[in-house]
């Protein structure tokens, strides 16, 4: 799905948060296109938080993202 701008009202921020663990298998894809959208790159940001996946999801989601404005990538620890 691609998402468009309004023009005419002016642009509004976003901030696209994907939760994910263990999801190496599919986060590549899912990056890919929410980083290509047909919206303003100064205007959304996307949020990888990391529940602890043990598979490599949190280094592929950083391959992917790094160097980009709007991307960040939180990790959070498993308690216990």
């Amino acid at each position: 799905m691609k998402i468009r701008a309004g023009k005419e009202r002016g642009t509004p921020f976003v901030s696209v948060v994907v939760a994910a663990r263990n999801e190496a298998d599919n986060i590549r894809a899912c990056l890919c296109r929410l980083l290509h959208q047909d919206y303003p790159e100064e205007c959304y940001e996307v949020i990888v938080v990391d529940d602890g996946s043990s598979d490599g999801t949190p280094e592929i989601a950083l391959s992917i993202g790094e160097g980009r404005k709007g991307f960040r990538l939180l990790s959070v620890e498993e308690e216990g």
